[in-house]
């Protein structure tokens, strides 16, 4: 009996072995051993799992499917391989595809085991070399197993089907096939025409796992859309014969077997002639999917349906006014949706309030701009009038386009703070129409909204306290947009991670002499977190009727309040805003306002022992210190720190450091004695 060789990867071998001997005179290169029915008894068995647990039998499988070989073969008299011819080759079939492998032939499975040569799965061969001097020592007959794994070359097979693979010496092993998974998705996109015909355009992705014979899919459609006849493809390829329409029904039976990968059905569909939407609201376009093949089973997923394709008219869109109010520009910008109206014969009209007037002429443009679009009428405005109006000619030459119109008007009192408005309409009989207004807010010009100062400082380094005065053109503001409130923020900032934050019972207000009451006449919000450690802070100033009284008298309001901080050194900062509704400003902050605090009279020096280092250079040269010819020194590394102070810890548990006092561009002078015995 002769030893085991197992190949202990993809790929085992097994070897019963001898040898033959060689002539010493034969040089040539023999042909490698074709392993057929000529030169041994084949036999080949294969299955479905890795393990060789579950044979194959009639078991169906996809075309895609891994399938797992063993391959054995006993040489017959005079035909194994020898020292002579130490190459034997098994051709698997071309009808599949074989994973390439390789390794060493050992003789046994155990780790003390003999090689006896290599072995490789190449382009559908598996190839066993021998070593001469193996088979020299191993005379006996010859018999190899192996084990790979493969697919099936033609992936077009399905259910119904067999696929015959023809194993030499072993003979013919049919392999049952069955169908493959089909999913799918399921999308729209809606386009409109040149001739203004609404339309969608579906599309159906099939994800074929393997091979799916006899596909069927059937497409329900919303009310809103017809199909449109011919529009149906495969792959973008014209469906023949087109499917059967039976009302909001498809039924395409004319797909057929479809091979492994994405297949596309895509058609169009027509808004049905009636279906409106006046502006503003949607039409939906909606669709489902379904889908069926030979070998799908009702535990398959065949169904989907798409996002509902929503579209509609956007007749009018009018902007809000802008510029100053004695020149106010207004746009309009008409049939912007994605469903557009044919806009021959509609009336276009602009009503002001009586605050304002027309100045100079309206233009109206092709496109949504008048930067980019193209002008194609102009027209003069008449100041007396409170309204004008605009028809678009019956033989516009791009019906279905975007359109905006520009004009301008100013406000009969142009020191006026109130707002205006303007209201605009089109519209064409027995056709969707829109409306929509725009309005206009001067910003408050003339005076400095909001101020910032500090007031003291000197206990900062002590007690942490400073205070801060905030000044609010209240009066104008007020006669500007007339609010119910008016809110005044506060934003805090530090250089390092110092805390900051204001004390609430600190907080006055006044109008001159008049003192807010909390409560009454003004809230705060609670602090709230702008970082970490900063406090910030909101609160409203309610325009009672205390504060309109105080106000005739005066034209500020003036916030006092006390901040409380870490007695730290570093820079300390604030800033306030203001806003109110219909408040427009054109900067609504303060400049920052700040003060340091400098702990120190003079800088600090720091010299921490922890952070010397002392190491031997051996080459260091006495010459530099004394002039002497001596090498090697222990050299001392020293960390000197000046102007450091200590603060919190950051965001990633670190101590933070900075300056401990303002130097302020002198000179800072540093003195270090060293002990006896250095240099």
């Amino acid at each position: 009996m002769a030893a085991l060789i197992f190949i202990l990867i993809s790929l085992t071998a097994a070897v019963f072995h001898g040898a033959a001997p060689v002539r010493a005179e034969d040089v040539t290169t023999p042909t490698p051993i074709e392993i057929n029915g000529d030169t041994a008894t084949v036999e080949v068995k294969l299955y479905t799992d890795e393990n060789h647990n579950k044979p194959l039998g009639d078991t169906a499988v996809t075309s895609t499917s891994k399938l797992y070989g063993a391959f054995s073969a006993q040489f017959k008299s005079g035909k194994a391989p020898s020292s002579g011819n130490n190459i034997a080759v098994y051709e698997l079939p071309g009808t599949i595809v074989v994973d390439d492998a390789g390794g060493n032939l050992m003789e046994g499975p155990e780790s003390s085991a003999a090689q006896a040569g290599t072995w490789k799965i190449e382009g559908n061969k598996v190839v066993f070399t021998f070593d001469k001097g193996w088979l020299e020592r191993n005379p006996a007959n010859i018999h190899v197993a192996a084990n790979f794994s493969f697919q099936l070359k033609n992936k077009n097979v399905g259910s119904g089907s067999n696929a015959s693979v023809v194993f030499p010496g072993a003979g013919t092993i049919n392999i049952p096939t069955k169908d493959g998974k089909v999913t799918g998705t399921k999308s729209g996109t809606f386009f409109q025409g040149a001739d203004g015909v609404a339309k969608v355009t579906w599309t159906v992705k099939l994800t074929v796992e393997s091979y799916a014979t006899n596909v069927k899919l059937t497409d329900a459609l919303g009310d809103n859309f017809n199909f449109v006849i011919g529009s149906f493809a495969l792959d973008g390829t014209k469906l023949e014969p087109q499917p059967k329409i039976d009302s909001q029904v498809a039924t395409l039976d004319s797909l057929g077997n479809l091979s492994q990968g994405d297949h596309t059905i895509t058609y169009e569909t027509e808004l049905k002639s009636g279906v409106s939407a006046n502006s503003g609201d949607l039409i939906k376009a909606d669709n489902t999917a379904m889908w069926n093949w030979a070998g799908s089973t009702d535990g398959d997923n065949k169904t989907a349906t798409a996002e509902p394709v929503t579209f509609g008219y956007d007749m009018i869109d009018k902007s809000n006014g802008s510029g100053t109010p004695s020149d106010i520009k207004w746009t309009v910008k008409l049939n912007q949706g994605k469903l557009k109206a044919d806009m021959s014969g509609y009336m276009f009209t602009d009503n002001l309030d009586g605050k304002q007037t027309y100045t100079g002429n309206f233009t109206v443009y092709k496109g949504d701009s008048e930067a980019s679009g193209v002008k194609i009428c102009e027209r003069k405005l008449e100041p007396k009038d409170n309204f004008f109006s605009y028809t678009f000619p019956n033989n516009l030459e791009d019906k279905y386009a975007t359109y905006c119109i520009v004009y301008h008007t100013k406000m009969n009192d142009t020191s006026s703070y109130d707002t205006v408005r303007n209201n605009a309409t089109i519209e064409r009989e027995g056709s969707v129409s829109g409306t929509d207004e725009g309005s206009f807010t001067p910003q408050l010009t003339g005076v400095v909204p909001i101020t910032k100062r500090l007031v003291r400082s000197n206990e900062a380094a002590t007690t942490g306290r400073a205070t801060w005065e905030t000044k609010v053109a209240l009066k104008a503001i007020v006669n500007a947009v007339h609010p119910d409130e008016v809110t005044v923020k506060d934003t805090f900032q530090s250089a390092w991670s110092q805390k900051l934050g204001v004390d609430e019972s600190s907080i006055t207000i006044k109008i001159g002499d008049t003192v807010l009451e909390r409560g009454a006449d003004w809230n705060p919000t609670a602090s709230f977190p702008g970082n970490e450690t900063k406090e910030n802070y909101d609160l409203k100033i309610i325009v009672t009727n205390k504060v309109k009284d105080a106000l005739e008298k005066e034209d500020y309001a003036v916030i006092t309040y006390d901040t409380t901080s870490e007695e730290l050194s570093g820079w300390y900062s604030n800033f306030a805003s203001v806003s109110a509704p219909g408040l427009k400003l054109k900067w609504s902050f303060t400049e920052p306002v700040k003060y340091v605090v400098n702990q120190e009279t003079k800088p600090a020096v720091e010299k921490p022992e922890a952070e010397s280092k002392v190491s031997w250079v051996e080459n260091f040269d006495w010459h530099t210190v004394d002039g002497s010819d001596e090498k090697g020194a222990w050299i001392v590394d020293w960390t000197v720190y000046a102007n450091r102070q200590k603060g919190n810890k950051g965001a990633n548990g670190e101590f933070e450091y900075f300056g401990a006092g303002k130097l302020g561009g002198k000179p800072l002078n540093i003195v270090d004695s060293l002990p006896d015995g250095m240099s």
